[in-house]
């Protein structure tokens, strides 16, 4: 398990994005995307430019292990993704990352999570399971789920 006093979740910043490229690009983690292409430098910055405050780097002891997609805001609903990098998979960090974004969603006043994950991305579903997702929709090989965020009493 992760101690979450070692794992914090801060903005993107402009020299994360090399560390964001390796991630997204990895084979191993693009075959879980809509969209699998693989993005160049130059596509990320364009990209970094629009929509870098929507997303947030996962840091453990202040190295990053991850990145968190946040997008899509429509009311008091947002879609939510993250992507670990190959080497620190399996250890807890997305578990923790999600619990503290969820956190810190619900202060804002987020009341729905929602997210897209292929059927057949076995390890994601179960972990989607575990942290409270409910399925709402299947299509297309893909499943649609959400999380409703309860008010902290």
């Amino acid at each position: 398990k992760v101690k979450l006093s070692n794992l914090l979740i801060n903005y993107l910043q402009k020299r994360h994005l090399l560390f964001l490229l390796a991630v997204r690009n990895d084979i191993s983690t693009r075959i879980w995307h809509r969209n699998n292409e693989i993005f160049s430098i130059e596509q990320a910055e364009s990209w970094f430019n629009i929509n870098h405050h929507k997303w947030k780097i996962i840091l453990v002891n202040n190295e990053p292990v991850g990145y968190i997609r946040l997008h899509d805001k429509k009311g008091k609903s947002i879609y939510i993704g993250c992507d670990i990098h190959i080497l620190y998979r399996r250890k807890g960090y997305a578990e923790s990352a999600y619990k503290i974004i969820i956190s810190k969603l619900r202060k804002i006043g987020y009341k729905i999570l929602f997210l897209e994950v292929k059927k057949d991305n076995i390890a994601a579903i179960n972990l989607y399971d575990k942290l409270g997702f409910k399925e709402i929709e299947r299509k297309d090989g893909w499943i649609k789920m959400e999380y409703r965020i309860k008010n902290e009493k």
